[in-house]
């Protein structure tokens, strides 16, 4: 998972897992790409907002996904 915010970027490419299949392990989940579109100031915590790749619509936060800065951690995230 994201822990360090200091390398990423506006545009930086993260991979993201929604929360319930990493969490409980549910079957289906899956590992979407994003990029981060800004950095929000929530209650002192500075996180990252992102958008899918290819989608419109509005900006996602870590309040429902999982981040992760590499394919593997992500994959090895939504094995059950």
């Amino acid at each position: 998972m994201i822990m360090n915010l200091i390398n990423l970027t506006i545009g930086s490419k993260i991979f993201v897992v929604h929360n319930s299949y990493v969490n409980k392990k549910r079957e289906g989940g899956i590992v979407n790409q994003a990029r981060i579109v800004c950095f929000v100031n929530r209650k002192g915590f500075i996180e990252p907002e992102f958008r899918m790749i290819g989608q419109k619509g509005p900006n996602l936060s870590l309040s429902n996904y999982a981040a992760f800065d590499n394919i593997q951690d992500a994959i090895n995230a939504i094995r059950s």
